[in-house]
């Protein structure tokens, strides 16, 4: 029942714009199909409408979801005095210290948001507010950006669906307005960073960071050094609580009182200790929730997990196919833009294929004696293997050994890190917690050691362009049908998966590339990309070289061949048009001499014969992506859907 789900949800945000009554009542109506069609009598016909009904299930809560999120955005850029209440303090990729400040004051601007997110300068972040705290600064804002390049990640919708209505960067030191409130999700927060700050001050350096971001959800004191060399290494996924935490810290929990109940004869003989266990890792898992900050991620863990241990208090079996389905539609229900999210593809793909992985292998039967490393290498491997295609298409990038450090890692986590981690928490009220802290410490230290030693290897990092947009479907239909059929139509499975993995072979690159701002431009070449800025538009670029395989940074590619003339006129090829970029208006025709004009400002009356993108059509359109079209002209794509998605920036306005 997920796949249909997810069916329906993918239609609502391919739908042009936001889906009107109509489209809302139709998928109603389909939700009464399995009924009537029960009263027939025709399992087919049942099954059937169940789908059909299932579909449109997943199109309505995407609608209620994305309609229940709304709140102002921010049109425009702002200067000026911000005050509201910090709720969360994290790092940005660039490993800048950002705040996230819900209760805003009100400036009297239309469409003042709810909740914005600044990141602090570096000369003011070496003391961040407390969660809770009211504070204010001066700051620059902008509504959350659409797509670098058509196709791409839209951060705006990312933003709507977070709730941030603002973007910006703090311009002056961050004060104190108001302490922090003693009450609710603030009181979470601030648990949550003194908790971090306790760990950190037992375990000092490093190790002591990662041990606070695995345990806490805290990532703000871990440095870029150790970020990259986990990154590298394939064992990031290692900070973000998922899965692996939740699973091993309920699993640790479930085993602990088992054995503990083991110990006395009476209460073992007398209640069932794996329901017991199970009942009893419950809350924990709860609490482990709320006290990561409950994300996307995290609440993805904690749904299968649940459904894990509730398969114990049901006497059904706890890893089965049937649970990651439940758990699949859950999330889907509960919050459908997770699909969207690489986050949400790259579990699901992992824990499928692992569990059917690891059936198969208990089918054929296992020597017992290699049971378990045959287990730990095969899981790793399949859960990796399954992931990959998803990590590659929206990080641009492969680790083809990193099942290797995985390998290695998957031990300390399950014997030093979550179990030292546990009794710590249980142990520290009474000074007792030496043993578990050195458990821990040697954990965390010895992973990072082992990112850092990998890391360093040639070719444990490969670029991967960005692949065509039917690549990761035809994937995913691959491997449900391989999974989940048998006979002919898993052989169809391996044909679809060949289909998607073409994709990869095949990179949508466009010839040119334009910022939605219109500040850079990146063209095609022998030699990779060219820039026509070495400045500017910074994001823009690097996620333009990444998604094109490139290594080269922004002002390597600046300086390729491909742009002439002087950095406020420049000029080029596309195919046989001949292009001009213009950062002020000329003294002569704006047409002279060429096919196509970009335009940083709003074009002039009558400017000439040639086709113009000026700043007015971007402010409409987004970022531009422009390929020739084999008949002497040009192929254009826009980033900004039109109609447009409730998240879609409006149009800057010019004067």
């Amino acid at each position: 029942m997920p796949l249909p789900v997810a069916l329906g949800i993918w239609a609502w945000f391919s739908w042009p714009g936001m889906p009107g009554i109509l489209p809302c009542l139709g998928a109603g109506v389909l939700l009464v199909l399995p009924p009537a069609a029960h009263r027939f009598g025709h399992y087919r016909l049942f099954l059937a409408a169940l789908a059909l009904a299932a579909a449109a299930a997943g199109f309505l809560a995407a609608e209620l979801r994305a309609r229940s999120l709304a709140a102002p955005v921010l049109t425009g850029r702002y200067y000026g005095p911000v005050e509201g209440r910090v709720i969360h303090i994290d790092r940005s990729a660039a490993d800048r210290m950002r705040i996230t400040l819900d209760q805003l004051r009100p400036t009297g601007r239309a469409n003042w948001p709810e909740k914005l997110r600044l990141t602090l300068l570096p000369q003011y972040d070496s003391q961040p507010p407390e969660p809770g705290m009211r504070v204010m600064t001066m700051a620059w804002l902008s509504p959350p950006e659409g797509p670098a390049e058509p196709g791409g990640f839209n951060f705006a919708r990312h933003a709507w669906f977070e709730g941030l209505g603002a973007v910006g960067s703090a311009r002056s030191p961050v004060l104190m307005v108001a302490p922090s409130a003693e009450a609710g999700s603030a009181a979470v927060a601030r648990l949550r960073m003194r908790l971090s700050a306790a760990i950190q001050a037992r375990i000092p350096g490093e190790p002591g960071a990662f041990a606070a971001a695995m345990l806490t959800g805290d990532r703000s004191g871990m440095g870029a050094g150790a970020v990259a060399d986990l990154r590298d290494s394939n064992l990031y996924h290692l900070v973000s609580i998922s899965g692996v935490h939740m699973s091993l810290l309920a699993g640790f929990v479930y085993q602990a009182l088992r054995f503990l109940i083991a110990l006395s004869p009476a209460l073992a003989m007398r209640f069932a200790a794996h329901k017991l266990a199970a009942a009893a890792a419950l809350p924990v898992s709860v609490f482990y929730l709320v006290l990561s900050g409950g994300d996307v991620a995290t609440l993805r863990a904690f749904i299968m997990v649940t459904v894990m241990l509730g398969a114990i208090l049901a006497d059904r079996r706890a890893l089965s196919l049937h649970s990651v389905g439940l758990a699949a539609l859950l999330i889907l229900m509960l919050q459908p833009e997770g699909l969207t999210e690489p986050g949400f593809q790259m579990s699901f793909a992992a824990t499928t294929a692992l569990i059917a992985g690891l059936e198969a292998l208990r089918r054929r039967g296992l020597p017992p004696r290699l049971a378990p490393l045959l287990l730990v290498v095969a899981g790793s491997g399949l859960a990796g293997l399954a992931s990959a295609p998803y990590a590659a298409a929206h990080f641009h990038r492969a680790t083809p050994l990193g099942l290797l450090p995985n390998l290695l890692v998957s031990p300390l986590m399950g014997f030093l890190v979550m179990p030292g981690g546990a009794l710590m928490a249980v142990l520290a009220p009474f000074g007792l917690e030496a043993p578990a802290r050195m458990m821990l410490e040697a954990g965390t230290w010895a992973t990072l050691q082992i990112a850092a030693f990998a890391a360093g290897f040639d070719g444990m990092v490969q670029p991967v362009a960005r692949p065509q947009r039917f690549g990761l479907p035809l994937l995913s239909l691959g491997g449900m049908m391989l999974v989940l059929s048998a006979g002919r139509v898993k052989w169809l499975g391996f044909a679809f998966l060949l289909l998607g993995l073409s994709a990869f072979a095949l990179p949508d690159r466009p010839a040119l590339l334009v910022s939605a701002d219109g500040r850079l431009l990146g063209l095609m070449t022998p030699e990779g990309r060219a820039l026509s800025h070495a400045r500017g538009a910074g994001f823009a670029a690097r996620s333009w070289l990444a998604a094109d395989a490139d290594r080269a940074a922004p002002a390597r590619a600046a300086a390729r061949a491909g742009f002439t003339g002087p950095p406020d006129d420049r000029r080029f090829h596309l195919g046989e048009l001949r292009g001009r970029y213009l950062r002020r208006l000329p003294e002569g025709e704006l047409c002279e001499g060429v096919d196509l004009v970009i335009l940083t400002l709003p074009a002039p009356e009558n400017p000439g014969a040639c086709r113009i993108f000026d700043a007015l059509y971007l402010a409409k359109a987004g970022a531009l992506a422009l390929s020739p079209d084999g008949a002497g002209g040009a192929q254009v794509r826009r980033a900004r859907d039109a109609p447009p998605k409730s998240w879609t920036p409006a149009p800057l306005r010019f004067p």
